[in-house]
């Protein structure tokens, strides 16, 4: 498993509270929740992508970070053109200077959340850069 990888679920935008329902279920476990951020700093982040919001959550005692946002922003541009089925972006990033990380624990938990998810899922970018 890459360090960042975004993983991309073929799904409509509008499925998005299914989406979160599914992985707020899961993550209750380890008593997590993706938070929704609206913050305009962050937003302009994702630039040239433009979001009203997106959904974020740090689980230290994993070493994973990750990130929900659609694939086509609100002008209509999409993140990867050619995946045009793929409605939201999971974006991972394993944390392996954490004192949580485990690699086995790790990968698990991720491919759970991949799992619980419920839908087909691609693999739009993977690596091992810090980006």
């Amino acid at each position: 498993m890459k360090k960042n990888t975004e993983y991309g679920f073929v799904a409509l935008a509008k499925e998005e509270k299914l989406i979160m329902k599914s992985l707020n279920e899961y993550l209750e476990r380890y008593n997590r929740m993706f938070s929704k951020n609206k913050n305009k700093d962050l937003l302009k982040a994702k630039l040239p992508f433009i979001y009203k919001h997106f959904y974020f959550n740090l689980n230290k005692e994993m070493g994973v970070y990750m990130e929900l946002y659609p694939n086509q922003d609100n002008e209509g541009k999409y993140k990867y053109l050619e995946f045009k089925n793929v409605g939201w972006i999971l974006k991972v990033r394993i944390l392996n200077h954490l004192p949580g990380y485990e690699k086995g624990k790790t990968e698990d938990y991720i491919n759970n959340i991949l799992d619980v998810i419920g839908l087909d899922c691609v693999t739009l970018y993977a690596t091992d850069g810090d980006d």
